[in-house]
């Protein structure tokens, strides 16, 4: 009798570790573990279903307006392979980092796929020198994180030059940096035109005076 009561006991136990492991195969990462618990799960996940793009759209609404907008990396995926699965593996434990870099990590990144190649210097320096909260421009974003405490985000950077570079003409060559400055480098400017300048000319400036 024992015996039959302990391999009950042991089906019993297999059976329910066997239940839980088809409901949470593991702990949600840390940024999702609010979500954490057999009652969330609709949320994420349509019920007798896999994972749900549009409920994960439906939370991170800042990829959803790039995705609506072609615009950024998830908005130049195509409709079929923008699986979010594919790339953010959950449920792997609270440590488990969500965004899949690849075997190279982010220094591997395409950052083209983006639809902003990086050039010349831009192409040498490290992410987290670009990609600064105080460097943020989009105010969707910006919103976002200050209502998410320790929250990371790749997202909201300008593209223009005086939004990471500080403008040591004071705005008084207008906005076209790239008539006198490229990526390569930015001192000496290879496309500066003296002869453009009010100080052209010998008979008004002669640097060897």
């Amino acid at each position: 009798m024992r015996r039959l009561a302990a391999a009950f006991c042991a089906a019993f136990c297999l059976a329910a570790a066997a239940r839980a492991d088809i409901f949470s195969p593991g702990p949600l990462a840390h940024g999702h573990a609010k979500l954490e618990g057999l009652n969330n799960c609709t949320q994420c996940h349509v019920a007798g279903a896999q994972l749900s793009n549009q409920r994960c759209l439906d939370c991170h609404t800042e990829i959803r307006d790039r995705v609506a907008k072609h615009e950024g990396f998830h908005g130049r995926i195509s409709d079929a392979d923008r699986t979010c699965n594919k790339c953010h593996h959950d449920h792997q434990g609270r440590d488990f980092e969500l965004i899949d870099w690849g075997k190279k990590g982010k220094k591997g990144f395409d950052h083209k796929s983006t639809g902003f190649a990086l050039n010349g210097k831009h192409a040498q320096i490290d992410c987290a020198q670009c990609h600064e909260k105080r460097l943020i421009v989009d105010k969707g974003i910006r919103d976002l994180l200050s209502t998410h405490a320790g929250r990371d985000t790749h997202l909201g950077l300008g593209t223009r030059c005086s939004d990471c570079h500080f403008d040591e003409h004071r705005g008084q060559l207008g906005t076209s940096c790239s008539d006198c400055h490229n990526e390569r480098s930015w001192k000496p400017a290879p496309r500066f035109d003296h002869a453009r300048t009010a100080l052209a000319g010998p008979e008004r400036h002669d640097p060897r005076a």
